[in-house]
């Protein structure tokens, strides 16, 4: 069994979601590459569980790639290690004509389509992710972002891969942590826009039922940044990351996406909450469903390294942030605050 999404408007991915087809990649190349070079841009972990299972089919299939294997973890999302990847790319004369496969996580994806999309005034790149949160995330929507010694994903542009092929069998070979399908970003979902994805209940030796969810969820992503762009506004995504990332970037990434995501959604929605903006009991409710998953939502973060961060966040329009908060599960909205009320706003955070 199969799924079969496109995702986007003007420009498009296709998304295939499926179990145990890695080691047939090499069928499901696009036609308009099958006289195409082919790199991989992949780390280090994952090359040891999947990356021989790619190359032999891609050979296979005729194709000769050449590999990069960079450092895993979210510290080398840096321009540092893209201009590592753009000379590879020079070293093995990948032309505009060529295709790159993003292999691994979030990281890999964000870095390999940053790459992709600036060498050669942009080049086709596919992406194969291998984590739960770039399968629903990451992959989906073109967004990609490389991070700064100032802040984790500060740079960043839209290059969407022309084709994204996941494999929930990749996911039994995560870390556990990253194993759990009913993660902080599929509770997002859930509280941002359909709550019925919360009360599923499934694990990684569920492959039918664990496939349709993960189409789900894409669907739910996809409907939000473009079929239903004009009456939504895409930037209901953004719930929990405005916090989440300044949790991310303080910890030197030593907190986890999906746990900084969880940490910021459950902050923002207790001072949303208390300050009447959120309906009474939504807290908790977000509260009990991210603990029920295992993840804790407590985080010692300076007041001042919070306001320094929180005043050049991106999400600023000229003097006005824009935040999002639930007015309840299923309504997000967009609150807006002045920059001259941002510390007032924000003050009962580290009371």
């Amino acid at each position: 069994m199969m799924n079969k999404i496109i995702v986007g408007s003007d420009k498009k991915s296709t998304v295939f979601i499926g179990s145990n087809f890695l080691w047939d990649i090499g069928f499901y190349i696009p036609t308009q590459h099958s006289n195409s070079r082919i790199a991989i841009v992949t780390d280090d972990i994952v090359a040891k569980i999947h990356l021989n299972t790619v190359i032999s089919s891609l050979e296979k299939y005729g194709f000769s790639p050449v590999i990069f294997v960079m450092q895993h973890g979210k510290e080398n999302k840096t321009p540092t290690m893209l201009s590592q990847i753009i000379k590879f790319f020079s070293i093995n004369m990948i032309t505009k004509s060529d295709l790159v496969i993003a292999l691994g996580g979030g990281t890999v994806h964000d870095i390999t389509g940053y790459a992709s999309a600036i060498y050669n005034l942009g080049i086709n790149f596919i992406s194969i992710p291998t984590t739960f949160s770039c399968m629903i995330n990451n992959s989906i929507g073109g967004s990609v972002y490389l991070n700064t010694p100032y802040r984790i994903n500060q740079i960043g542009m839209v290059h969407f891969p022309v084709s994204v092929f996941i494999d929930i069998d990749t996911l039994s070979t995560t870390p556990t942590y990253q194993q759990n399908v009913i993660s902080p970003q599929a509770v997002k979902y859930g509280f941002i826009f359909d709550k019925r994805v919360l009360s599923v209940q499934l694990s990684t030796s569920e492959p039918e039922l664990l496939l349709n969810y993960i189409t789900q969820l894409i669907r739910i992503k996809n409907n939000i940044l473009f079929i239903n762009s004009t009456i939504i506004n895409p930037l209901i995504l953004d719930f929990g990351t405005t916090i989440g990332e300044i949790i991310e970037t303080h910890s030197n990434y030593k907190v986890s996406t999906d746990e900084a995501m969880a940490i910021g959604m459950a902050m923002m929605t207790r001072l949303s909450e208390q300050k009447q903006l959120t309906r009474s009991g939504t807290y908790q409710m977000l509260l009990e469903r991210l603990k029920k998953i295992n993840y804790q939502v407590q985080y010692e973060l300076p007041y001042d390294y919070f306001m320094k961060m929180i005043m050049s966040d991106k999400k600023f329009d000229g003097d006005v942030l824009n935040i999002i908060i639930l007015k309840e599960i299923q309504k997000p909205q967009i609150h807006k605050i002045n920059r001259k009320e941002i510390s007032n706003f924000f003050e009962d955070l580290f009371k």
